[in-house]
């Protein structure tokens, strides 16, 4: 956020970099920094342990109040202070070599400088290359070699998916489909036992790492969209503790947020946000402005803690929506709300991918630089066009496509029937899927649109969703695959329906295969589809239909745990159900406890995490099993003895 022009206020010793230097910093960004908070303040910053002015003013209660961690992200953002890039060491393993037999590979990995291998570029294409190794001469040494590189370069170990303690309340796939995350809640509605959340990568169809002890729990049951992915997919915003917004950023391996915002004054539930494309800031949907103004504020999220009480703003603000509105908005405000003392809310805002606009499903398009709106069109739902240019809306008229900037109408309207569902496809920017639904004895069909143009409709048994319903949490019926050719349906007899629109005119059903209870569907990387139930992830090949990772969660095996008495506390993170009869627990390095003979159920189940970004199959690095826990733990007592020694 530009500091430019801003009244700032600072409060207490800041010892990371000095009360001087803070001030002659701001300044240098813009920033006026006065003694005293008046009516004039736009942000307080308060030193670490710094409690804040007492009592409060009504002007200081205006202020927003950023900790210490903000001012320093602010600093570093305003004076670019990025530093220079990283050289990135050349290549450990040549892409151009191809060796023909297990021996040669073995060679090419053992002669590998493993020092130069950056898991962000190196570890796709080589667990490809070795996959097509097995696939003709099953595990080698070769697989083998690399997995124990892999452990000491990379810090590869052993990770299970069974990190949820309570149903999953929300999930978001990233943008580039590479990775999925899932929250829980509070178990059995325990607050202050946190919740969990884990982020899996689709091509592997595992769980690649789980940030656990989530304050206040991860969303709320049937509330959707309380966790979103930056456009980069290198920021994750997350709703908890009821009603505030924290961002994590996963590649940091961090367990904690690097930011945080509490802006709605004690709502009783998750209020409506989106996170930027960047990441680094946030549209909140809180209340402001009780003379009838649009509601709601954008705030930054990037680094340290944000509190503040929008609705004691009584003038403009920078964070605010802007006050005024034009006399042809608030009339169409007060026909909607059908009274005089009206408020414009962006309903499940999203924003464009430029950054410049936010768009809600009532179809309200407010630019984010002057936060004021730039057109409203009463719809019962809109969805805005992956490329940013054109918005979808259902009006009683029907369906028709407005220009996004203007809100002028450029196609329909279209009579359909009951829309319930626009699904806008990535991979093809101009492509639109109306999901609509009917009473006996008419159909539900999904309607597909390019550039405008109504080309085919195809009978389908979908369910009754309709987006934005309330507590309906994150279900969604429909997803369109990355090259928007083809697409996943769910439909009412509990199966996916995968439909192939190459030929638009003339569509094509492909195949079938059980949903078993899902609620949602995705189509993420390496032509995976994605099945998530309140209890249950399964990762299925598009082409084949076939599982290659399926996950019920918060089962409770017949069998005792492995690890009794004071031990269990400690490896209760680690200790995971093998299935529904016996639990299993990894330990450090290499050693799982559980029954003999279980590989290749550890083989489904495990993953050699690496960087908690990529998944390395268990079964290339043969973990020793072990099925008493004393005696593991005995063992790596011993060697590890021995390495001191």
């Amino acid at each position: 956020m530009d500091l430019r022009g801003r009244s700032v206020v600072l409060f207490g010793e800041f010892r990371s970099i000095g009360n001087t230097e803070a001030v002659h910093r701001l300044e240098a960004l813009g920033a006026r920094v006065t003694e005293a908070v008046t009516g004039e303040t736009d942000l307080m910053f308060l030193a670490t342990g710094e409690p804040g002015p007492i009592p409060r003013t009504e002007h200081m209660l205006r202020a927003p109040q950023f900790d210490e961690e903000a001012l320093l992200g602010m600093l570093a953002r305003g004076e670019g202070a990025a530093g220079p890039a990283d050289e990135e060491p050349a290549p450990f393993l040549s892409r151009s070599a191809v060796p023909t037999d297990a021996d040669a590979w073995y060679t090419l990995v053992a002669e590998a400088d493993w020092s130069a291998f950056v898991p962000d570029r190196d570890l796709v294409p080589l667990r490809a290359r070795l996959a097509d190794l097995e696939r003709h001469r099953g595990v080698t040494e070769a697989h083998r070699l690399a997995t124990r590189r892999l452990r000491t370069t990379a810090a590869a170990r052993l990770w299970h998916p069974f990190g949820h303690s309570a149903e999953i309340v929300g999930h978001a796939m990233s943008p580039d489909g590479r990775y999925l995350a899932t929250g829980s809640w509070c178990p059995d509605g325990d607050y202050d036992a946190g919740g969990v959340l884990q982020i899996w990568e689709v091509a592997s169809g595992r769980c690649v790492d789980t940030i656990p002890d989530v304050d206040g729990g991860v969303g709320w049951p049937g509330y959707g969209r309380t966790i979103q992915w930056s456009a980069d997919g290198s920021r994750l915003a997350v709703a908890h503790a009821t009603n505030v917004v924290g961002l994590w950023s996963p590649i940091t391996h961090n367990v904690e947020p690097v930011a945080t915002i509490d802006v709605s004054d004690g709502n009783s539930r998750p209020s409506s946000f989106a996170l930027s494309p960047d990441g680094r800031s946030v549209y909140h949907h809180c209340t402001t402005n009780g003379d009838g103004g649009l509601q709601g504020c954008v705030v930054p999220l990037d680094r340290g803690a944000l509190f503040w009480l929008p609705n004691h703003v009584t003038a403009d603000h920078p964070y605010a929506m802007a006050r005024g509105l034009s006399d042809d908005v608030r009339e169409a405000f007060r026909h909607v709300e059908g009274h005089d003392d009206v408020g414009g809310w962006i309903e499940n805002p999203v924003w464009s991918p430029d950054g410049t606009r936010l768009l809600g499903t009532n179809a309200i398009c407010v630019d984010a630089g002057t936060r004021a709106v730039r057109w409203y069109v009463p719809a019962s739902l809109a969805a805005l066009g992956p490329d940013g240019h054109r918005v979808a809306v259902v009006t009683p008229d029907g369906l028709s496509f407005l220009d996004a900037d203007s809100g002028r109408c450029e196609g329909g309207p279209f009579d359909l029937g009951t829309a319930c569902t626009l699904r806008w496809a990535d991979g093809r920017p101009n492509r639109l899927a109306v999901l609509t639904h009917g009473s006996d004895p008419v159909a539900s069909f999904v309607h597909v649109f390019d550039a405008e143009q109504h080309t085919s409709s195809v009978a389908i048994s979908h369910p009754r969703w309709r987006d934005g319903e309330e507590r309906s949490g994150d279900r969604d019926m429909w997803a369109w695959a990355p090259d928007g050719n083809r697409a996943a349906c769910l439909t009412d007899a509990d199966t996916v329906e995968l439909l192939s629109f190459a030929d638009p005119v003339h569509p094509e059903r492909l195949r079938a295969f059980p949903a078993e209870g899902a609620r949602a569907v995705h189509w993420g990387a390496g032509d995976t589809i994605v099945l998530v139930a309140d209890r249950r992830v399964r990762f299925v090949h598009a082409e084949t239909g076939g599982v290659f990772g399926d996950f019920t969660l918060l089962r409770t095996p017949e069998g005792p745990s492995p690890v009794e008495g004071h031990d269990a506390y400690e490896y209760e993170p680690r200790t995971f159900p093998l299935d529904d009869r016996v639990w299993a627990t990894t330990l450090e390095a290499d050693v799982v406890v559980a029954p003999s003979d279980r590989e290749e159920a550890l083989d489904r189940v495990l993953t050699w995490a690496v960087g908690r970004r990529y998944a390395w199959p268990v079964r290339w690095g043969e973990p020793r099993v072990l099925a008493d826990f004393r005696a593991a733990a005995d063992l790596l007592d011993a060697e590890a003895g021995d390495v001191s020694g």
